[in-house]
Formats: structure tokens, C-alpha cells, sequence
């Protein structure tokens, strides 16, 4: 369990100088400290004015205990923490509204009644890469969610327990999942009116651009921040705790980072690992760089966001490769959260990514059921102030007038259809590893012919022998006229960023916390390998109220 926490012992201005004195070069600080023989006219050592420190602003133009930046989910659990221990809070965010992606997500938040099952579930799905402490402050956090729920007056139904999207990784049942009636139009204004009651500041189309450290004690004073073309230095007297998210929208670092490209995400386009960055400068590890909650994904070069799909509310429908071949169980558990696994697999033998792009191919009935895509994963739609497209029509049949979805009469010549079509990777060739923003696909009609054969026969006998296709979930593609739409991989976020201990603090490489220095939610979640879901938005209240809480205790450095 976590030790008690003890708290930095406040800073002189003697003892906060002392170490920038000994790094500074000769004559790089103002210090009007006594010399050993003090000249006539030295005023005494109490009356001289603060002395500078490299890097560390000698006025601030804001100033507040805790400093948030991010104003979504995690930010407003951290800053309505921290506040309500009584600390003053400023939170800055980067977009023109508030709301990041907890504003148009599925509300479902993670809650369990055993810790240790708990705990050992998510130290396998982290495939070790998260530390047994973590997952267990982690495991603890969600036994309080209810009461925390409860506490700001926020409804909620209690799912029954369950093993999670990996039950072989659990030894039982331990999740509870906690649903926000209305979803996500439901749970974020109930959030955002938290923030407002308590009238707690917050600046929006205000980015953090850095953090400021002191140079010797390596503390996280405080946050540069840009509003209106100039900076804004911000003091922080207690600590920072960085709620900005993942990477989605940084085609560097997903070229970077995450083992297959392209990769398109749906969600928050404000989310461009810029807490990533500024962790790094002030000495930040980082843990889960490659590890995404991945699915697939519609995607086209008119919208920067992706849609997200929605397989046909029918099952006449199958996803194969580039090469027209089937290649999973396309109702499989794992389909919400891990599907990008078998979605960016790498053939040596070619070599390239032949299921980049796959895709889903279904018939008229399939069709007609309802909309192959969403905006986002839940019922929230995108506003197109935020990045947000017109809404997928009812029938799809708008789709199909633009070009995104191909038709044809026959399964043959919906494979030409397809090799007709020019899928574009990226909407900028900067961003292409091999230097093309077109991706060739080659279907011999014969292949998908024989696939979609195979399956339809497998339908007939309520056998899926190949992947193992429950066999209520078994629909044949044989309505006339068919249908392709090409998928890529995507997820709802990344789990990347910097790395943190089970008080929520950011460490650095040594595992050392960098003092004065926290995060929460999106930005480097404790799940590490797979995504479980309810997972990310259980973060935003578990670690957003740790993060809160360990800032408003500290002692204020100045």
C-alpha cells in the first residue's frame, strides 16, 4: 500500500537560490546576498529583493496553488480535488471549449469491489509494464469511485461483475462497471458544472507551451503558457498535474511510437502529446509509448477525425485483408479493444502490413439495418467547432454517394470496385514512411469470391471452423447489391506518456519522482499493453482525484 505522504519541506528564498548560485557561471544571477567584506552602501541581507534564478521567471503574470492543465474529465476530478482541500486552482486548456475526449465518450467508469483481483488484472493486461503498486493504488482508487459519484451527485447504475474484455487473464470476477445514464451528453455537463460552482478559473485557448523547473532542485514551479500570441508564466505554489491527454493527432509521434502506420484516431484533435513533450524537458521517464485502445476505423482525407465503425447491426458481414483474404472473428470480445492487434499485423513474407487497410464487406441487408459509422464511440456527436463531420446517414446511402463506400452487383466485381479505389494513408506525404500517401490494394476477385463462400458456408452449417464465429452471429453476405469500406487502424487513445507512481507523481528514469510534478487520465494511462474497457475513463476519476488530493497537500515552495 502506499506510504504515508510526507511533504517537501518549504524553501527559503536563501535555500531556493543556493543551488542556482552553484550552477550559474559567474555573474549569470543578480544576488544581492552579504559578500564577506558587504560594501558601505549594502542594504541589510532581509531587505534585498528576490534574486533570479535561470529559467525561472522573476514575475509571474498569474499565480495559484495548483495549476491543471488540461480541462477534460481528468481535469476537472484533479481541479475540484485540490479545491475542495482547499487550495486555490488555475486550469489552462489549449482548445476553444472545454471538454477534451471525456466530453464524447462512452461513460462507462471503472469500479470493482476487489482490490486484489483488481489489481492483478490489470498488472497482466499491462503485460508487467506497469508496476504491482501502481495496479493496486489503481485497483484501490476504484472502490471509491461510487462514493466519490455519490458525493458530487452524479447518477449512475452499477453493472454485475464480470472478468473483463480478457477473462483468460483473470482469475475472476472483479470488474464493476459504473454507466452514466445519457452518457457522455449526460456526464460532462455534470462535470463541467462541478468546475463552475466552485468558480474555479479557467483559461481556454490558453496552451501550456513548457514547464518552468528550478535548475538545482529540478521542482516544477510552475507553467509558460501562450494566450492571445503572447506568454503567460504562471506560478504554481504547490505543484502542476498534466490532465492533457495522448497523441492522436501527432502524426510524428504515432509514426514514432505505435507499431504500425498509418494510424487515424476519432476523439479529441487537441490531443498532440503536448504533456509528453513537456514532460520530457524537465526529466520525465516515459512507459507505454506503443500500446493503444486500437479497433478499426473509417477514415477519409476531407475530416482530420476518424469514424469510428460500427459493424452492421446485422451479421451479413465479414472484414478481410488487402488481399480480399478473411483473417479474424469479427464479433469477437476483444474486437472493441484489441482488434487493432490482429488489425496491424506485419507479414515478413511480403513485407507490409496486408490488413492496412482491411476491410468490411457486407450486403444490402446489412445495409439498410442502420449506419456503418459514428463520430465517436458513444452517442455523442463531435461539434464541428472541435473537428466535428456531418452525421453518418441512416441507410449509409450517403456514404456510398461520396465514394467512401463501393458498390457493386456482384462479389467479383465488388473486388474491382475496390482495386479501383485511391486510399490515401495520410492527408499529408510528409507524414507517409514510404514517401507515397497512396496505398495499393490488389483483390483477385477469386479470393474474396472464395472468401465470402467459405463463409456464407459456414453460416449454413452454424460452424465457424477457421475463427470460431459464435454461431448465432452468423449471417450470410447474400443479398445483392455488396459493399466495401475500407478500415485502418484507429482507437478511441493512445496510452503513452509520461511515467507516474501510484501517487500519481511524474518520475523520472530512475523512478525518482520530478517534485511538484503529477498526472492524470489520458496522459500515460496505467494500462500498459491492452486497453480494458471503462479502463480510460476510470482513470480520469481514480487518478484525477490522486493527483488532486497529493497537489493540495503540499507545502508551497515560495
Amino acid at each position: 500500500m502506499a506510504k504515508e505522504k510526507e511533504s517537501p519541506k518549504k524553501l527559503s528564498r536563501r535555500e531556493f537560490v543556493k543551488g542556482a548560485a552553484a550552477v550559474a557561471g559567474a555573474g549569470a544571477l543578480v544576488s544581492c546576498a552579504p559578500a564577506a567584506t558587504p560594501a558601505p552602501d549594502c542594504p541589510p541581507a532581509a531587505e534585498c529583493a528576490p534574486c533570479s534564478v535561470p529559467g525561472v521567471p522573476e514575475t509571474w503574470d498569474k499565480e495559484a496553488d495548483v495549476v491543471v492543465v488540461g480541462y477534460g474529465g481528468s481535469g476537472v476530478v484533479t481541479a475540484v480535488t485540490a479545491h475542495d482541500a482547499g487550495s486555490k486552482v488555475l486550469i489552462l486548456e489549449k482548445a476553444p471549449v472545454q471538454g477534451g475526449s471525456t466530453s464524447m465518450s462512452h461513460c462507462g467508469i471503472m469500479g470493482t469491489d476487489n482490490v486484489a483481483a483488481a489489481a492483478d488484472y490489470f498488472y497482466r493486461v499491462a503485460w508487467g509494464t506497469t508496476p504491482k503498486d501502481v495496479c493496486e493504488a489503481y485497483a484501490e482508487g476504484a472502490t471509491q469511485t461510487k462514493g466519490w459519484l455519490d458525493s458530487m451527485g452524479i447518477e449512475y447504475s452499477e453493472g454485475s461483475p464480470g472478468s473483463g474484455e480478457y477473462p483468460l487473464l483473470a482469475d475472476t470476477d472483479w470488474k464493476k462497471s459504473l454507466s452514466i445514464p445519457g452518457e457522455c451528453q449526460v456526464y460532462w455537463p455534470q462535470l463541467d458544472q462541478l468546475v463552475k460552482d466552485r468558480e474555479i478559473e479557467a483559461l481556454l485557448e490558453t496552451p501550456a507551451r513548457r514547464l518552468v523547473q528550478h535548475p538545482e532542485t529540478k521542482e516544477v514551479l510552475g507553467v509558460i503558457a501562450e494566450s492571445g500570441g503572447k506568454e503567460l508564466a504562471i506560478k504554481a505554489n504547490k505543484a502542476v498535474v498534466l490532465c492533457c491527454g495522448g497523441f492522436e493527432f501527432n502524426e510524428e509521434m504515432k509514426l514514432n511510437f505505435l507499431r504500425a502506420a498509418p494510424y487515424h484516431f476519432y476523439g479529441w484533435k487537441y490531443n498532440t502529446g503536448d504533456g509528453i513533450t513537456m514532460a520530457q524537458e524537465v526529466g520525465a521517464a516515459l512507459w507505454h509509448m506503443n500500446a493503444v485502445a486500437s479497433r478499426g476505423c473509417m477514415w477519409f482525407p476531407e475530416y482530420e477525425i476518424a469514424f469510428t465503425v460500427r459493424t452492421p447491426k446485422t451479421n451479413n458481414f465479414i472484414f478481410v485483408d488487402k488481399y480480399g483474404r478473411r483473417y479474424a472473428n469479427e464479433k469477437a470480445r476483444w474486437m472493441g479493444h484489441g482488434w487493432g492487434y490482429k488489425l496491424t499485423d506485419w507479414d515478413p513474407d511480403v513485407p507490409e502490413f496486408t490488413r492496412i487497410p482491411s476491410f468490411c464487406i457486407f450486403d444490402e441487408t446489412a445495409r439498410l439495418a442502420g449506419p456503418l459509422g459514428s463520430l465517436t464511440t458513444g452517442i455523442c456527436v463531435i461539434p464541428e467547432e472541435v473537428g466535428g463531420a456531418p452525421a453518418w446517414s441512416e441507410d449509409n446511402s450517403a456514404e456510398i454517394e461520396r465514394g467512401w463506400i463501393q458498390k457493386a452487383n456482384t462479389i467479383e466485381e465488388l473486388a474491382m470496385a475496390i482495386n479501383d479505389t485511391t486510399y490515401v494513408g495520410y492527408a499529408d506525404a510528409r507524414w507517409s514512411p514510404l514517401g507515397d500517401v497512396t496505398i495499393p490494394v490488389e483483390i483477385d476477385p477469386t479470393v474474396l469470391k472464395a472468401s465470402v463462400d467459405t463463409y456464407n458456408r459456414y453460416t449454413a452449417d452454424g460452424n465457424d471452423p477457421d475463427f470460431a464465429r459464435d454461431s448465432e452471429a452468423l449471417a450470410s453476405i447474400e443479398t445483392p447489391p455488396y459493399y466495401a469500406v475500407a478500415l485502418w487502424p484507429s482507437g478511441c487513445n493512445t496510452h503513452g506518456g509520461p511515467k507516474r507512481d501510484g501517487k500519481a507523481q511524474v518520475v523520472d528514469h530512475h523512478d525518482a519522482p520530478v517534485p511538484r510534478l503529477y498526472s492524470a487520465g489520458e496522459l500515460g494511462l496505467v494500462e500498459g499493453f491492452l486497453y480494458e474497457g471503462a479502463g480510460a475513463m476510470g482513470e480520469t476519476v481514480i487518478f484525477g482525484r490522486i493527483a488532486g488530493s497529493e497537489a493540495a497537500g503540499l507545502e508551497p515552495w515560495g
